[in-house]
């Protein structure tokens, strides 16, 4: 396979990044952020490794809305069976309000169920796209 650009894979933890500050132009997370032990440490992260205007491109699946069914269930899940099953995946979590928690500006944002129409734990997504701001909050 070839690329247009030069690309470099490397090991590496997402609490933990090998890379500068200010590295990067852009990062993706897909079905990602489920699984790390901590959102808010894996996203300063990469905002640690974005250059000011950066950008988080996302696709993860979330918490269903708080007084579905679904959510009740998925938090039942995520408390006993599902993470043990599916290698840390936590289905309920509010990853929106991690990123902007994390600083993040949220630029784009599309909600859905997938597969279209499934009911199933996993099945609320988010895709989106979010800046790293010039100036980073402060902490």
């Amino acid at each position: 396979p070839t690329a247009p650009v030069p690309i470099t894979v490397v090991d590496g933890l997402a609490e933990s990044l090998p890379a500068r500050d200010g590295e990067f132009d852009a990062a993706v997370v897909a079905l990602v952020l489920c699984t790390v032990p901590d959102q808010a440490s894996a996203l300063a992260e990469i905002g640690r490794t974005l250059r000011p205007g950066g950008e988080l491109r996302f696709f993860e699946h979330v918490a269903a809305d708080e007084a579905s069914r679904l959510h009740r269930t998925q938090r039942l899940l995520d408390a006993t069976l599902w993470p043990k099953l599916f290698a840390g995946c936590h289905t309920g979590r509010d990853t929106i309000a991690a990123i902007t928690d994390a600083g993040f500006v949220i630029e784009e944002l599309r909600r859905f169920h997938f597969p279209a129409g499934s009911n199933s734990p996993s099945s609320p997504c988010v895709h989106g796209r979010a800046t790293w701001p010039a100036a980073p909050r402060q902490r």
